[in-house]
C-alpha cells in the first residue's frame, strides 16, 4: 500500500548569522502528552531558538513627541506635497501612550483584511511597521485554503468510497451474523455507515432494516438542538433510561469556518462529523462488537486504503487521533485472533470475544473529553464514560488538553475555560496575572495545582514532538509570544507590559485562527454537568521597521516550509498554492534576517528597505491566491470581482467555538477588523512612527445551538454588534 505521506527531511533554507539557532530534531520519539501515540512519521520541521543578545541603542519618546522626526505625518494637516493630508491623526490620548509605551494600538479604525494599510504606507511614504500578526493571518489564510482544497478534491471522495464500502461490508456481515450475539451490533453498523454516506449525498442508497434508525439521527443532526440521547449508540434502546445511555452534542454538527462556502463542503463536514464524535465505548459489549465488526470489515477490504488516506492526510494537517481507532484494534488484537482479525468467524467467536473484551478494557482513555457526562457523584467512573472506539476519530492538540485540565471535573465547578489559560501553562506570568486580576482564577482552588501541572506537562515536551505536524509547529510558532523574556537591549517599545499584552493578544489571534481551521478534526473539550501638480519638494523618509521577533519569523518560515513539502508528498498542492507558500516561505525567512540586524543593530541593505516598503503588495499576491475560489465564484457570476465589495461581506475576521459546557453554552473565540498600530522606532540614531497592522481577538459565550458561523460573525461585525474591549487589552488599546 503507497502511503500518502512520505517521510520527510527539512532543512533550514536560510544561513543566518549563530543567534538563531536551529536545533535538529531527536532521532528518538518524544513522550507524548497523551498516553497513545501510532507508528506513523510526518514531515517533521526544525527548532529555531534565538540565543543572541540584543543591543539596540537606548531611546525614549519624549513629551509631546518632541523627538519624533515624522511627527508631522500623525498631526491634522497637509502632507509633504502640500496636499491634503492621508495618514492617521493621533489623539492625545494616542499620543500619551506612545509616549509611555512606545506604542499604541487604535481601535476606532479598522481594515477588512491586513495588507491594505501597508500599501497604503507605501503610496503615501509613510514608515511600514511590520508586525507578527500580519505574518501570521497570512500564514493563517494560505492553512485553510490549501486544507479545504485538501477536502474537495481528495478526503470527500475518500470518505464517499468508504462509507458506500463499508455500507456493503457491514450489510454482509449482518446477513452472516444474524441470530448470533452480533447482529444487534453489525445492524448498528449499517446504520451508521448509511447516515455517514447520507450526510455525503441525499440520494445514499437505505438499506429497509435501518431506515428508521437512519431517519432518526438524521433529524437529531439536522436539527443540531444540543445535547440528546443517541438512537444508533444506544439501538435498540428507543429513549433515555440511565445515565449510562450514550449521549451526543448534535450540535457540532452545525456547519462553521469554511464549510459554509458550498453544499459540498457543508455535506463533508457533518459526514466527519459524524465519524469523529461518535464512540463505541469499551465499558459496552455490544458497542465492542460494532467496533470489532467494523475494524475486520475495513481490514478484509480495499477500503481500508481510503480509510487510511484520510487518516494519514489529517493526522499531518491536525495530529494524532486522541480515542481508540481501528489502527489500535489491529495491532492489539492481532495475537488473540492470528493475525486473523479481517475474519469473520475468528471476530465472532464468543470464546475469543471475552479475552479481547479485557484487552480492550486496558487500552488507555482519550486525554480530552468531548463526551456529555454527568455529575461526579451520579458518574464516578469517567474512563468508563468516556473510552472507546472512534471509526475516524477527532484529534489530540495540546491546548485542548490544557483546558481540560483546567475545567470541572479536573477543576471543580469552572465550567468553561478561558483563551488566556494557553499563553499562562506555556509560561506567561503575565497571562497568568490577568487570569487572578481580571477572571478570578483564585475562586477555583484547584486552578493553580493544575495550571502547575500542565506547566511540568509541556515543560517535558521534546523538540521532535513540538515539530511533528502541522497543528504542533504552529502553536509552537507562537511559544515565543508567550515567554518571560528579558527585553534588554530590546527596542523601547518592547520593554513594558503593555508591550508583554500586545505579545498575548498576537498569540490569541493567531490561535484563535488556528482553532477555527482545525475546528472540524481537532477535539472539543466539554467540562461536566454542574455549573499631484508641479514641483513638489522630497518626499519622507519612509525607511521602514520590522517587529524583532526573530524565533518567531524563523519558526513560521520552517512552517511554511513543512507545509509545503508534506502536500507535493501527498500530491495534494496546485501549483497557484505551492507559488504562494514559496512566497510565504521568503517573507518569513526575509523578515528573521531583518530582525536579527536589528537586534544586533547591524544597517539594513537597501534591498531589506525596499521589502519593508513593498510588503503590503507580497501580502496582498498571497491573499488573491487564498481567495481565489471566492473571487473566481464572484467572476463567474458577475463577470468582475469586486474585491471591496467581497471585503465588505467577508472581511479577514472569523470566529471559532473552542469549549463547551454542557448545561447550554459554547465559549467562542473571534478575531474582529485589523487594526492599526503605531510604534516608535529606531533609525540612524532618532525616533521614527511606522504604522502597521495587529490582531483584534475577542471572547464570549453562546447558547449551544447557537454555534457561530464566519457569516453571522460578519454580520455583528458590520453592525459594530461585538463585545467591549477586554479590560487588559486597554494598557496598549485606545479606542474613540
Amino acid at each position: 500500500m503507497k502511503k500518502v505521506i512520505i517521510i520527510l527531511l527539512i532543512f533550514v533554507l536560510l544561513s543566518l548569522t549563530t543567534a538563531c539557532k536551529t536545533n535538529n530534531p531527536s532521532s528518538s520519539t518524544s513522550t507524548p502528552l497523551h498516553t497513545k501515540q501510532h507508528n506513523v512519521i510526518f514531515p517533521h520541521s526544525q527548532m529555531v531558538v534565538y540565543e543572541g543578545k540584543a543591543n539596540v541603542p537606548e531611546y525614549t519618546v519624549l513629551p509631546g513627541l518632541e523627538n519624533v522626526t515624522n511627527k508631522n505625518q500623525f498631526q491634522y494637516g497637509t502632507d509633504w506635497a502640500g496636499n491634503y493630508y492621508f495618514s492617521l491623526e493621533l489623539s492625545q490620548n494616542a499620543i500619551n501612550k506612545i509616549e509611555q509605551n512606545g506604542f499604541v494600538v487604535i481601535d476606532s479604525l479598522s481594515y477588512e483584511e491586513y495588507y491594505s494599510r501597508y500599501e497604503s504606507n507605501r503610496y503615501n511614504y509613510v514608515p511600514s511597521f511590520i508586525t507578527t500578526d500580519s505574518t501570521l493571518h497570512t500564514f493563517h489564510l494560505m492553512y485553510d485554503y490549501v486544507l479545504k482544497d485538501v477536502e474537495r478534491s481528495k478526503l470527500a471522495d475518500y470518505l464517499k468510497n468508504l462509507s458506500l464500502n463499508m455500507v456493503e461490508a457491514s450489510y454482509q456481515q449482518y446477513l452472516e451474523v444474524k441470530g448470533t450475539e452480533f447482529e444487534n451490533a453489525a445492524l448498528r453498523n449499517v446504520a451508521y455507515f448509511t447516515i455517514g454516506g447520507k450526510l455525503l449525498d441525499d440520494s445514499f442508497p437505505i438499506k429497509n432494516e435501518v431506515a428508521t434508525l437512519v431517519e432518526k439521527e438524521l433529524s437529531l443532526i439536522n436539527e443540531h438542538s444540543g445535547i440528546a440521547f443517541c438512537p444508533l449508540v444506544n439501538y435498540p434502546k428507543t429513549d433515555f433510561e440511565s445515565v449510562e445511555d450514550y449521549m451526543v452534542d448534535y450540535s457540532q454538527f452545525i456547519p462553521r469556518g469554511h464549510y459554509t462556502q458550498s453544499s459540498e463542503l457543508e455535506a463533508y463536514f457533518k459526514a466527519s462529523m459524524w465519524y469523529g464524535q461518535i464512540t463505541f465505548r469499551s465499558a459496552y459489549p455490544d458497542e465492542v462488537r460494532s467496533a470489532l465488526l467494523m475494524t475486520s470489515a475495513l481490514k478484509s477490504s480495499e477500503t481500508f486504503k481510503d480509510w487510511y488516506n484520510i487518516f494519514e492526510i489529517i493526522n499531518f494537517f491536525v495530529g494524532e487521533c486522541d480515542d481508540i481507532t481501528p489502527i489500535d484494534y489491529i495491532d492489539t488484537l492481532t495475537n488473540l485472533y492470528d493475525d486473523q482479525i479481517d475474519s469473520l468467524e475468528k471476530i465472532t467467536d464468543n470464546s475469543k470475544f471475552d479475552q479481547a473484551i479485557e484487552i480492550i478494557k486496558q487500552m488507555p482513555p482519550p486525554a480530552i473529553n468531548s463526551i456529555p457526562i454527568f455529575e461526579e457523584e451520579i458518574q464516578p467512573d469517567k474512563d468508563k464514560a468516556i473510552t472507546g472506539f472512534r471509526f475516524l476519530g477527532q484529534r489530540f492538540t495540546i491546548d485542548a488538553s490544557i483546558f481540560q485540565k483546567l475545567i470541572a471535573r479536573e477543576t471543580k465547578d469552572r465550567m468553561l475555560p478561558n483563551a488566556l489559560d494557553i499563553p499562562a501553562a506555556f509560561g506567561s506570568d503575565e497571562a497568568y496575572t490577568i487570569l487572578q486580576q481580571n477572571y478570578n482564577v483564585n475562586t477555583y482552588p484547584d486552578y493553580d495545582g493544575n495550571l502547575k501541572k500542565a506547566r511540568e506537562y509541556i515543560n517535558d515536551v521534546k523538540d521532535y514532538t513540538w515539530t511533528s505536524n502541522l497543528y504542533w509547529s504552529w502553536i509552537n510558532t507562537l511559544r515565543p509570544l508567550a515567554g518571560n523574556i528579558d527585553r534588554t537591549g530590546y527596542p523601547f517599545f518592547m520593554q513594558n507590559s503593555a508591550w508583554t499584552r500586545k505579545e498575548l493578544n498576537t498569540f490569541l489571534g493567531s490561535w484563535t485562527e488556528l482553532k477555527h481551521d482545525t475546528l472540524l478534526y481537532a477535539k472539543q473539550p466539554m467540562s461536566e454537568m454542574g455549573a499631484e501638480g508641479g514641483e513638489t519638494p522630497p518626499p519622507p523618509d519612509d525607511r521602514g521597521y520590522v517587529e524583532p521577533n526573530p524565533e518567531l519569523f524563523g519558526r513560521l518560515s520552517l512552517l511554511v516550509k513543512q507545509t509545503k513539502d508534506g502536500l507535493l508528498a501527498a500530491d495534494a498542492i496546485t501549483t497557484e498554492a505551492s507559488d504562494a507558500l514559496e512566497n510565504l516561505y521568503n517573507i518569513s525567512s526575509t523578515l528573521e534576517t531583518i530582525s536579527l540586524k536589528e537586534l544586533e543593530n547591524t544597517e539594513l541593505t537597501e534591498e531589506e528597505y525596499d521589502f519593508i516598503r513593498n510588503y503590503g503588495g507580497a501580502l496582498e499576491h498571497i491573499w488573491d491566491a487564498a481567495k481565489k475560489d471566492e473571487l473566481d465564484a464572484l467572476k463567474a457570476q458577475y463577470g468582475y470581482a469586486n474585491k471591496e465589495q467581497y471585503l465588505y461581506q467577508h472581511p479577514d475576521a472569523i470566529i471559532a467555538d473552542v469549549a463547551t459546557d454542557p448545561n447550554g453554552y459554547v465559549l467562542e473565540e473571534a478575531t474582529g477588523y485589523a487594526k492599526p498600530i503605531v510604534v516608535a522606532f529606531p533609525r540612524d540614531g532618532e525616533v521614527v512612527l511606522g504604522v502597521g497592522t495587529v490582531f483584534s481577538q475577542y471572547e464570549f459565550t453562546v447558547f449551544i445551538d447557537e454555534r457561530m458561523t464566519d457569516g453571522e460573525w460578519h454580520e455583528r461585525l458590520r453592525n459594530n454588534d461585538i463585545p467591549e474591549i477586554a479590560e487588559w487589552k486597554k494598557d496598549f488599546i485606545v479606542n474613540e
